[in-house]
Order: structure tokens, then sequence, then C-alpha cells
């Protein structure tokens, strides 16, 4: 399960948060293959629910944007749903803490790619051989860490150097420091030649 494509933020109304918390619970019921009177019966099943009677009249008031669902009814249905309370009342935009993790792996691995890129060229040019990890083939939370941890392996003359990502990162600042910099310096050289064009 991923990030949706709606997010709530602090400018959402209070009707539009209604109607988007509506859309979740009713993508998230269908997605399990429930019918609200079938969502409800699990509710009441449920050993947190107390024994006490539900109307799946609830349901329907909260898909359809017209009731806001309560703390209490997104906690019982994200048990059931299984998804985060949190997810179903708007106040994060990932179903599970997996969904967010994978997220942030994901938003990682595209940043790495434009620094991945750039050493490469770097490397065709200077005889390096330079191997990420490989993050596309792990198949599980603990093999992004154990991938991660093998760091990126940079080869040159039957010797090899890993640099941890950590290390990547603080490189990547270095960078990207070093190109805002020349850009700045750039800058004020073109303004100079501008300004004195303009004499």
């Amino acid at each position: 399960m991923g990030k949706v494509t709606k997010t709530l933020t602090e400018s959402v109304t209070s009707e539009n948060k209604k109607k988007i918390c509506g859309e979740r619970l009713r993508a998230c019921r269908e997605k399990k293959g429930l019918t609200q009177e079938e969502l409800i019966m699990e509710v009441e099943a449920l050993p947190e629910n107390n024994g006490k009677s539900r109307n799946e009249k609830q349901v329907s008031y909260i898909e359809n944007g017209t009731r806001q669902i309560s703390a209490e009814y997104a906690r019982l249905f994200g048990k059931v749903l299984g998804v985060q309370a949190s997810y179903l009342l708007g106040e994060t935009d990932y179903e599970t803490e997996a969904a967010r993790f994978y997220s942030a792996i994901d938003n990682m691995n595209k940043e790495g790619d434009l620094l991945y890129s750039g050493l490469c060229a770097f490397a065709m040019l200077t005889n390096y051989e330079i191997t990420p990890p490989n993050l596309s083939n792990a198949s599980s939370i603990q093999d992004y860490f154990d991938e991660l941890n093998n760091g990126y392996k940079i080869r040159k003359d039957n010797q090899t150097v890993v640099l941890s990502l950590g290390e990547m990162n603080r490189f990547e600042n270095e960078i990207c420091d070093f190109v805002e910099l020349k850009l700045i310096h750039l800058f004020k050289e073109k303004a100079g030649v501008n300004s004195g064009n303009s004499k």
C-alpha cells in the first residue's frame, strides 16, 4: 500500500477533510473486499469493541462525507482494514508505517540516482568503477538495511573503497554546496558584465 494522491494539509477545510477521509475509508474497505455491513460486523466482533452494537449507517455517513470519522471508529476500522487510524483521520498520508518507510526509501533512491549518475560519468573519465547498494532486489525492510549497510563500492587498480550511505550523503552535500557557490559566482560575473554593457 502506498501513498495516496490526495494529501491533507492545514489549509484543507473541514468539509473537504470529511470528504477525503470518507474516500479513504471507502477505498480501504473496498480493497479489503468488504461491504459496509460486513465491515460493521467485523468491528462488532473485535475484542476492542467491548460488545457495543454498531450501525452500518455510520459507515455510509462517513464515506459520503456527511459525518467526520471519530477517533474511536478510526481505531476500530483501522484494526479491521489493516491501516493506521491516523490515516483514516487524515493525520498522515500513509496507510501503514511500512508504506511510509518504503516511500522514504523510494525518495532516497531517486535522490541517490542523480548523484550516482554523476559519479558514473566521472568514473568513466577516470577509470573508477562504482557499484551502488542493490535496493531493487530487497524484499523486506531488513534486506533494505542490509543493502544500505553495504554502502557504495568504488574500485580502481584492484583496490576497493566502501562509502557508507552517510558518507555518500556528506559527499552529495559537498557537491551541492560547490555547485551553489559556482552558480553564485557565475551570476555575479554575468551581472558585472551586464552592468558594464549598460554604461
